[in-house]
């Protein structure tokens, strides 16, 4: 998984953060008792400042991110 926060502008405060993103790819395997079904997937979730705004390292408070939307998609499957 990469997550990556771009700059989006500068300020006399410095650089802000008005959005970030997290993207990777997934395993994943499902069972019961007569099946078992495989697979992978790509996501990708992007995160934005909580409360709506923009973030900068010289602000005193926390960077607290909150996801704004996400997309992913099966890349491979394989069952029983």
């Amino acid at each position: 998984m990469s997550v990556q926060c771009k700059p989006d502008g500068y300020f006399d405060t410095g650089t802000v953060i008005t959005q970030c993103y997290a993207k990777g790819i997934t395993d994943w395997e499902v069972t019961n008792a007569t099946k078992r079904s495989t697979g992978s997937a790509t996501f990708e979730y992007r995160f934005r400042p909580y409360p709506l705004s923009v973030w900068s390292p010289s602000d005193s408070q926390n960077l607290d991110l909150r996801i704004v939307s996400e997309t992913s998609a099966v890349t491979q499957t394989a069952g029983d």
